[in-house]
């Protein structure tokens, strides 16, 4: 096959036609010495990648051709030679592309699913590319003072905040119905009722126990009256509860809507106020990380990574700057988990500050989203790496005979 060619709504990093993994440039030699346990030790041999640069014309394209002196082995071979990405930023006029046939990939977004397949295409998933992250800052008593005014699980007129206590956490996941998000994102072929705020099952150190609290409004009610407040009478100070969000990209279409679902879900459940704050993601983010919101719920979509030591460290293993909230007990696994060194050992650390993190609840997600790909009809095979959120494996792919 001569040229592969894509239309994408913003420009993608280079990796994603390079391919290859960073760092060390191995020799041939090299490959053909070890034979497929070079290969298994470095599946995407060299840095450099397998294409390289041969044309680009700023906002309109980028022209990767196939490098004759890249190194890999023969079922690694890709089934084109030219892969051209072109900057099309409406989703109609993708669509549009791959149905004349000047584009055989496209990023679809989840509403549109239809449209790709009545424009002859077929549709391709990328796995655990995108979580719906609920969070909420500065909840912890530990959580040290903040230049918007929050801290020590106070909000800004230093009373408890309603996050500072476990149980409200977990009775404001269990009023969440679960299967109502799944079906509202397109059903269980596309959102998957499974992992955590930070991890998926293809994340290093996965393993049992780390899914979304069950949806049991009964359980939340009951919590809600044994902690005095029945009914939903007193709840955040009869003050309405305060959710933030903004539009986000293809992957997590309809966060907006996705917030007021939330938000109704609580009201309906819970018999509490709720209010939706709809703003700029820069902003909101601004006001989250600096403590001016403390304890108000953020709903957002953010990218699953295989791992996320780091991610722990920022959110609520430093006791100065985590930017959710500061917790000890989950900086002690965070600590553990980044002085790890085998790969034994970097799965036990890593699946004990996973339950940490869950069981204290400090954020959660009631799932993750697959990414849709819309792709030319000759194109018949093609398998996306998992926890990717541009495309990914194009080496993968293979068109029909």
């Amino acid at each position: 096959f001569t040229q592969v060619n894509t239309a994408f709504p913003g420009y993608i990093s280079d990796q994603t036609a390079s391919g290859g993994s960073s760092g060390i440039i191995h020799q041939q030699a090299w490959f053909e010495n070890y034979g497929d346990a070079a290969y298994e030790a470095d599946p995407n041999p060299s840095s450099a990648g397998p294409f390289e640069l041969v044309a680009h014309l700023p906002a309109e394209e980028i022209l990767y051709r196939k490098w004759d002196g890249y190194t890999t082995r023969p079922d690694r071979e890709y089934a084109f030679n030219e892969l051209s990405v072109r900057l099309v930023a409406e989703q109609s006029t993708q669509i549009a592309a791959l149905r004349t046939g000047t584009a055989d990939l496209i990023p679809a977004d989840l509403v549109v699913l239809d449209q790709i397949k009545e424009a002859g295409g077929n549709l391709f998933f990328g796995p655990e590319a995108t979580v719906i992250w609920i969070n909420s800052n500065s909840c912890s008593d530990d959580q040290p003072p903040q230049a918007g005014g929050a801290g020590m699980g106070l909000d800004l007129q230093g009373r408890k905040l309603m996050c500072n206590d476990k149980d409200i956490r977990y009775a404001m996941a269990h009023a969440i119905n679960k299967e109502t998000i799944q079906t509202f994102f397109g059903g269980p072929d596309v959102f998957h009722i499974k992992g955590t705020a930070a991890v998926s099952p293809s994340g290093l150190g996965f393993g049992p126990g780390l899914d979304p609290p069950a949806y049991d409004p009964d359980k939340a009610r009951e919590i809600f009256a044994e902690k005095g407040y029945p009914d939903g009478a007193g709840f955040n100070y009869d003050e309405p509860y305060q959710v933030w969000t903004w539009p986000a990209g293809a992957s997590a279409p309809r966060i907006i809507e996705m917030s007021e679902l939330f938000c109704n879900m609580w009201e309906t459940e819970l018999n509490i106020e709720c209010e939706v704050n709809v703003g700029e993601e820069v902003s909101i983010k601004d006001k989250q990380y600096s403590g001016a919101i403390p304890g108000e719920q953020l709903v957002r979509s953010n990218e699953h990574d295989y791992d996320v030591g780091s991610k722990y460290k920022g959110r609520f293993g430093t006791s100065s700057s985590s930017y959710i909230t500061y917790d000890p007990t989950i900086e002690e696994k965070v600590d553990t988990l980044l002085a790890a060194i085998t790969p034994e050992e970097k799965e036990a650390a890593y699946y004990a500050a996973h339950q940490q993190v869950h069981a204290q609840l400090w954020d959660w997600a009631p799932g993750y989203l697959d990414a849709p790909y819309g792709v030319a009809s000759d194109i018949i095979a093609w398998e996306p790496y998992p926890l990717k959120a541009d495309m990914s494996a194009l080496h993968t792919i293979r068109f029909a005979d």
